[in-house]
């Protein structure tokens, strides 16, 4: 890990997020790779040997430099907006402004977005606040990646403000352990989406949205428990062009009533089948839409 960062051996490639009507790229994400072959190439591993060593600050801050220099080399187009992950474990003042001086080398009218995952703001949500504030005071805007990855997140995620919130969509393999979890914690977990099956996860009910179904324009997520209750509904207002000129109407609610109503309305989109409930649960309901 030492060895790599001395000789600066990081590669920035960047993915491409399309406009599905015109076509063209509107923004870029930053990833990043070790070198090609090595066994450090895969970011998972990457930053695993990093946190070992210590050395997760080093990599963060290198990572970031090295997809500022590389895209200003590159002319990724006037009006896109670059995507730049930020570990949330090394995000103080300083990395803060660090980030802030690197955006300053992108080429003028393109706009930088910090990208953090889902997961960091139960871990250390005053020190992020406070750290995402200088962000936005040093115009660059903020990212929530894999919403709805972690059931916490849902209270706190108001204090961060995001100006763009990544949702969690697939059941890929981490996604559907989170829900496994879940579904041995609560009384009853449901998902519905566009081609959900039935039981996506064990103990998981999902619900199949039907073509004009209003339900399948909205991101809705309902918690209901004996203390607590919240819900997120945001409906696409239907705008077409770039995803940065699309509108929603959303709110976060904890009003118990509205939380259960978005529950009951949800509930009835579920699929009936009967499956015995885990051996330990709790009374706690949760129910989301992928879109």
């Amino acid at each position: 890990m030492r060895e790599i960062l001395a000789e600066h051996a990081l590669r920035p490639v960047f993915q491409p997020v399309l406009d599905i009507h015109g076509g063209g790229a509107i923004r870029y994400e930053s990833l990043i790779r070790g070198p090609a072959g090595s066994p450090l190439e895969r970011p998972d591993l990457l930053f695993a040997a990093a946190r070992d060593e210590d050395l997760l600050a080093e990599l963060d801050a290198q990572c970031r430099l090295a997809a500022f220099e590389e895209a200003a080399r590159h002319d990724l187009g006037r009006g896109t907006t670059l995507f730049v992950n930020v570990e949330p474990e090394t995000l103080d003042s300083s990395s803060a402004e660090a980030l802030a001086r690197g955006a300053s080398l992108l080429p003028e009218g393109i706009q930088t977005v910090a990208e953090i995952t889902e997961r960091s703001l139960a871990a250390e949500p005053a020190a992020l606040v406070r750290s995402v504030g200088e962000l936005r005071r040093a115009g660059i805007g903020i990212a929530l990646d894999d919403v709805g990855a972690d059931d916490r997140s849902l209270a706190l995620m108001p204090l961060l403000r995001p100006d763009v919130i990544k949702l969690d969509l697939h059941f890929t393999d981490s996604v559907h352990a989170t829900y496994t979890e879940l579904a041995a914690r609560m009384a009853f977990v449901g998902v519905l989406g566009a081609e959900m099956p039935a039981r996506p996860a064990p103990y998981v009910r999902g619900g199949h949205l039907v073509e004009g179904d209003p339900v399948r324009d909205e991101w809705d997520v309902a918690v209901i428990s004996p203390h607590f209750a919240a819900t997120l509904v945001a409906r696409d207002l239907g705008d077409g062009g770039p995803d940065d000129d699309r509108r929603f109407d959303f709110i976060v609610s904890h009003n118990r009533d509205l939380a259960v109503e978005a529950a009951r309305t949800l509930l009835r989109r579920i699929a009936g089948e009967r499956e015995p409930a885990p051996s330990t649960t709790r009374a706690q309901v949760g129910l989301g839409v992928t879109g």
